[in-house]
């Protein structure tokens, strides 16, 4: 028999048919009419309902003319033998035995599974939890007890530039420019060594809370894994990634044209700002910020602040007195962090509560059950972006901290700001590198900031959506 062609599926169940979206799929797309299938045996199809299994056999035989080989049954099946009772008797056998075995494995790791989430909250971790939790997670059987392997250290790395400042693509560049393994297992297809680091493998790692020792199993949340970061990081990260959610394009070398409000700056039309570049003699530019909207017609300001004046201005003005304005916001947020921590013990409570009458069949504590769950995670992800929040604030960037304290010694704000205070303000942030770290400081100060070129003023709202007077922007 001369093979045409093999198929493999690696690591694709086919407990529920989930290999037909596979390999085994595209197999059974392939073929043609005439061409005989060769299988290891009916599970090797799926181990679905015998019923369900059947239905595929015949369309394959039937109605696509193809044959099929289970060759450890010594079985063939093709339009003439579909009809023999032997064959028939055969085929369903088979696949019964297959799914009944499917059926027992799902009842064993069900139960090994509900072992596993009960000394989870007694505080005791299982060989179970490797099953579900991230491939840098090992089990020593000697020490009983779960530990890092050595792929920890690259998703320690992934954090940690993240943190720094690095896109998900530059990492995946880096990842694969020193060639550094996929923390996933070897297998014949996938083998760790080769396989290429992708964006959405980072974003899906950075998403991870296992890496920060809390898992999911069944719904609920066990802070039971040796943590591979901070929960600190993991926090600051996960308000990194939403942050960034709304920022789009890139940081230019040439640091004016680093918008330090992307994301929270907007005009009063509603469009974002640009900020551009103007040459004011042959050998000096200025940079200034524009509404987006006044360059393709759609608002009427076309003047821009610039940037230089614009800066030093919003500074002077919301960190001349940080301590008021960052103080009394980061009390709001511990306060926060406070009600949501008791709203989350409340659900979980209250999910315990209901659990004996879901467990035995009750559809409206069932109904009841899930609300509150679903509450509860929603609860939990507030709780995570304001702990992030307050995490931000109590560590802001250098950078940020420099500008702030230039204003310690009561100097007199705009617009009689002095020159010397301007300069000292400009050199701040003239360099790229403290841009970015400002850039990213300041949606966890402020929601947005609100540009009105016609009256030249600026207003930024909190992050607890309060909003603050507005500053006039000086024109020189």
């Amino acid at each position: 028999m001369d093979i045409a062609k093999e198929y493999f599926d690696e690591g694709v169940s086919g407990k529920a048919g989930a290999n037909l979206e596979k390999q085994l799929g595209q197999l059974l797309k392939d073929a043609k009419a005439g061409e005989c299938i060769v299988v290891e045996s009916t599970d090797r199809l799926g181990r679905q309902n015998p019923f369900l299994l059947g239905g595929i056999i015949h369309d394959a035989v039937v109605n696509r003319g193809l044959e099929i080989h289970f060759y450890t049954l010594n079985l063939v099946v093709n339009e003439t033998t579909i009809k023999d009772l032997g064959t028939q008797f055969g085929v369903f056998t088979s696949a019964a035995l297959g799914n009944r075995e499917n059926e027992q494995k799902k009842q064993r790791t069900n139960k090994a599974l509900l072992n596993a989430v009960n000394s989870a909250k007694q505080g005791k971790a299982t060989q179970t939890l490797i099953r579900v939790a991230p491939e840098c997670f090992g089990w020593d059987d000697t020490k009983k007890k779960i530990f890092h392997k050595p792929s920890a250290d690259t998703i320690k790395d992934i954090f940690r530039w993240y943190v720094e400042g690095l896109g998900r693509r530059s990492i995946c560049i880096r990842l694969n420019g020193s060639k550094t393994p996929t923390p996933y297992k070897i297998g014949k297809k996938t083998r760790g060594g080769v396989k290429r680091w992708h964006e959405t493998t980072i974003a899906r790692i950075l998403a991870n809370e296992a890496y920060a020792g809390v898992i999911t199993i069944n719904g609920q949340r066990f802070d039971i894994l040796p943590p591979v970061v901070s929960k600190e990081t993991f926090e600051k990260v996960q308000n990194m990634i939403i942050r960034n959610g709304n920022r789009h394009g890139h940081t230019s070398e040439e640091y004016r044209c680093n918008n330090l409000f992307t994301g929270i700056g907007h005009c009063t039309c509603g469009a974002t700002l640009k900020v551009s570049k103007t040459e004011t003699s042959k050998d000096k530019v200025a940079y200034y910020y524009r509404c987006q909207g006044s360059m393709v017609g759609s608002c009427q300001h076309n003047e821009g602040f610039r940037a230089d004046l614009f800066e030093a201005t919003f500074f002077a003005n919301y960190f001349g007195n940080p301590d008021h304005l960052l103080t009394k916001e980061s009390m709001e947020i511990k306060e926060r962090i406070s009600a949501l921590e008791t709203r989350i013990q409340n659900h979980a409570k209250a999910m315990g509560n209901l659990l004996d009458l879901v467990e035995a069949g009750d559809k409206d504590a069932k109904t009841r059950y899930n609300a509150r769950k679903l509450e509860k995670e929603t609860a939990e992800r507030e709780l995570m972006l304001a702990k992030s929040q307050h995490s931000q604030q109590r560590d802001m960037p250098t950078a940020m901290k420099a500008v702030a304290d230039l204003f310690k010694a009561g100097f007199i704000k705009m617009p009689t700001l002095p020159e010397h205070t301007l300069k000292k303000i400009q050199s701040v942030l003239g360099d790229n590198e403290q841009r970015r770290a400002i850039a990213k400081a300041l949606p966890n100060v402020f929601g947005g900031v609100i540009f009105d070129f016609g009256k030249r003023t600026i207003q930024p709202t909190t992050c607890q959506s309060k909003t603050l007077p507005p500053i006039s922007v000086p024109k020189r």
